[in-house]
């Protein structure tokens, strides 16, 4: 497994990982943390893969951001 492929398989974990916890916290104000946690591993998955692609790709501002207002 290529290097890419192993980091593109390492987001889609995250994004599951970060779903199940949403789901888990959906009574509580940490649904919403996990849900934006999923989506910016999903984004990250796919920039990989367009990079695997050899296409170019641009990444969305993270939920680090949001916090630190970079």
């Amino acid at each position: 497994m290529g290097i890419l492929t192993n980091a593109i398989k390492m987001e889609i974990d995250g994004e599951k990982y970060y779903r199940n916890l949403a789901e888990m916290n959906k009574d509580n104000h940490l649904h919403g943390v996990f849900q934006k946690l999923a989506d910016d591993e999903k984004d990250h998955a796919h920039v990989l893969k367009q990079k695997e692609e050899h296409q170019e790709c641009t990444l969305k501002k993270s939920f680090y951001f949001y916090f630190h207002g970079r």
